[in-house]
């Protein structure tokens, strides 16, 4: 548990949140290209840019000491920290919006 600090969390989180926010970008692009009246991508990107940073912070660092009391492996720390802040990061919206629902 020493060592999945905050100081130890936050530059993987942040590599994580930026491929999971890309991610996101890249699937509202790809969906606006379908649609006969695209939306506008870079109001959708600066939106997405608050909820993103904080449901793949928060949401990635609960997941990361919660899995850290099931593996010690610094290594598998690493990468779950990587792979789990990308994972939120990309769902931040979902998240919203079932929280705003219920």
């Amino acid at each position: 548990m020493e060592t999945v600090s905050p100081d130890w969390f936050i530059w993987r989180a942040l590599v994580g949140i930026i491929v999971g926010y890309g991610l996101r970008v890249f699937e509202h692009t790809v969906w606006g290209w379908m649609q006969e009246d695209p939306p506008s991508t870079f109001g959708f990107a600066v939106m997405i840019v608050p909820p993103t940073l904080v449901v793949g912070t928060t949401l990635g660092y609960v997941s990361v000491i919660l899995l850290a009391t099931v593996t010690k492996n610094g290594a598998a720390l690493s990468f779950l920290a990587y792979l789990l802040s990308a994972f939120w990061a990309f769902l931040a919206l979902d998240v919203r919006s079932l929280l705003r629902r219920h």
